[in-house]
């Protein structure tokens, strides 16, 4: 059964060749600028760094309250050669694998995919409410699609951000220990050692926003381009921010119109990391 807007379509497509005949082209609207991806970013953002924020308070007090005692041993045991001078090592082990374990226990792999999960969904439906939008402006009625392929891109979406959250506190860990390592190593000021240890934070704070801002705007970016060619929209065209964040290549792209099956040398909109332009349906 054919959809009303795919029967508006059609009516649209008789008037204008009906009116061309005529040589009195009737003017399309103006599509509506898509709806802004920034409020879901930002809730990502939030949900990430309550989890970097969790995870500095354990290494506050279940890590860095030894560094001094694992200095102190590693002097002790480094200039002897005797079954003794590893003894820190597996000391510096012992403490982050508990470390680890408290993370854990909070935060498990069903969390990540939890929150990708509600992240997929709900990217989902601002992209779909953005094509209702374009739609009735245009043609007086709501997109509708059988949409077989939106399960797999979900399920795609999760299993690619449930690596990459999983990875903030892998990474993260792994830095602190290879720190208290080195440090033991070549005999640093404990003081020294901490203040290292403790500017990772930040490291981890600044990759989780990467991970929300650019990875909301390539899902955002690709069902854009499902959608519309699904539709039957081939062309689009390129709408940036607008602010002075906009890289230089994809200002030249700003206002130009682009190919679904021709993407410039940037990509499509969302397809360049952190990339917040968007793609304006031309018909």
């Amino acid at each position: 059964m054919l959809s009303l807007a795919v029967i508006r379509m059609d009516g649209l497509a008789q008037e204008l060749l009906a009116n061309r005949k005529k040589k009195t082209l009737r003017k399309l609207p103006k599509p509506p600028k898509p709806l802004s991806v920034k409020p879901l970013q930002f809730r990502y953002y939030s949900q990430l760094r309550e989890m970097t924020v969790a995870l500095k308070k354990i290494i506050e007090e279940s890590v860095l309250p030894y560094v001094d005692s694992i200095i102190e041993e590693a002097k002790r045991a480094r200039p002897k050669v005797d079954e003794r001078k590893d003894a820190y090592d597996d000391t510096i082990q012992q403490i982050m694998n508990l470390a680890k374990t408290q993370f854990l226990r909070k935060y498990p792999e069903s969390f990540y995919r939890e929150l990708a999960t509600k992240m997929a969904t709900s990217t989902s439906s601002l992209n779909l409410e953005n094509m209702n939008r374009t739609f009735k402006k245009l043609f007086g009625a709501e997109y509708s699609r059988f949409e077989s392929w939106i399960t797999q891109e979900v399920k795609s979406f999760v299993r690619v951000n449930v690596k990459l959250i999983s990875s903030i506190s892998t990474d993260h860990f792994d830095r602190v220990e290879r720190l208290i390592l080195r440090g033991a190593q070549t005999g640093k000021l404990s003081k020294d050692v901490a203040k290292e240890v403790k500017a990772q934070f930040g490291v981890s704070q600044r990759r989780a926003a990467f991970i929300a801002r650019d990875q909301i705007s390539k899902f955002n970016g690709d069902l854009t381009q499902l959608r519309q060619t699904q539709a039957g929209i081939t062309k689009y065209r390129w709408s940036t921010s607008g602010d002075e964040r906009v890289r230089d290549t994809h200002k030249s792209n700003g206002g130009k119109i682009f190919s679904w099956s021709d993407p410039p040398a940037t990509g499509h909109p969302g397809d360049d990391f952190n990339c917040r332009c968007v793609a304006v349906p031309m018909l």
